[in-house]
């Protein structure tokens, strides 16, 4: 007789799946690499089958193990629809909402109107994820996301609620250095990782092809940190340059690298009475903040 299988084993096997090995397994799950390598031990003895091959690269998934991470994958995304389901349905005005933006719009933009939002509906607890990647609004990564998009996921509902400039900045003490030098030459800090791929980014790869950089980071805070402590130019969102900065704009980035600013959730969400209230109150927010997004 087959023994009882663990249906909460398959989150370690996904894990190991998606990252390679037990170890950044183990950190992504939070707990202990030992607790991995057992609960996959354990999954392989119940099911009979080898889920991974152990290679000196790290862990591949078997032959026989393709139908498990399959039918794993399948469990955990009807978990999260049904939770996205069930927590739309809640009809009080009270929980919590996971929310997610980016560095650079915390910084400037979102924090007073969530402690707007938060003095309004105490009932409601706001957990802030910052991160310049993409979260998955399906996997329950965050209930609502505000982002800069030229393209926002199909599978999210949501509204465009605002407009981001960028424009090129540097310290004057820089640029009277630099003197007479063609904008080519300068020394650039440029945006890297996630943000390599911004409107900006591609920008400045179709005006100046190759341009190397003598910094790059991927965060619009550490590019203007680094431009301020005058080690060349940045292009920045034109929000989170301060009146009292260091830098000078020397000129703004085309109208096509501006971007429209989203607002998103799941369709399972958007009803829910707590979901509708924040996302009303920070549309009708920023959108009274045109003029520090554009100017």
């Amino acid at each position: 007789m087959m023994a009882p299988f663990d249906w909460d084993d398959l989150r370690f096997v996904l894990a190991v799946a998606r990252h390679g090995s037990v170890a950044a397994a183990a950190r992504s799950l939070k707990v202990t690499h030992g607790t991995v390598l057992r609960r996959l031990q354990k999954a392989e003895e119940t099911l009979g089958v080898r889920i991974f091959d152990r290679l000196p690269a790290g862990y591949v998934v078997a032959e026989g193990g393709k139908d498990v991470i399959a039918t794993a994958e399948n469990i955990e995304a009807a978990i999260n629809e049904t939770r996205r389901r069930l927590s739309g349905q809640r009809t009080e005005v009270e929980g919590k909402i996971r929310f997610t933006t980016t560095d650079a719009l915390m910084d400037r933009l979102v924090s007073p109107i969530l402690a707007d939002f938060c003095a309004r509906y105490p009932a409601i607890t706001v957990e802030l994820v910052i991160s310049n990647e993409q979260l998955d609004l399906e996997k329950h990564a965050a209930d609502i996301a505000l982002r800069p998009s030229l393209a926002p996921p199909e599978n999210l509902v949501g509204k465009r609620i605002g407009t981001l400039a960028f424009g090129l900045y540097a310290t004057v003490a820089y640029l009277e250095q630099a003197g007479d030098t063609p904008l080519e030459q300068l020394q650039w800090i440029l945006p890297d990782g996630a943000l390599a791929n911004a409107a900006v980014s591609q920008w400045l790869r179709q005006i100046m092809p190759n341009q190397p950089a003598v910094f790059r980071a991927n965060s619009f805070i550490a590019l203007r940190q680094l431009a301020e402590a005058g080690l060349g130019v940045a292009p920045l969102p034109v929000m989170l340059v301060a009146p009292e900065s260091p830098l000078h704009r020397i000129g703004m980035a085309a109208d096509a690298c501006h971007c429209d600013l989203w607002l998103l959730t799941h369709a399972d969400l958007r009803h829910a009475p707590r979901i509708k209230l924040f996302f009303e109150h920070m549309a009708q927010a920023v959108r009274r903040q045109h003029a520090l997004l554009t100017q």
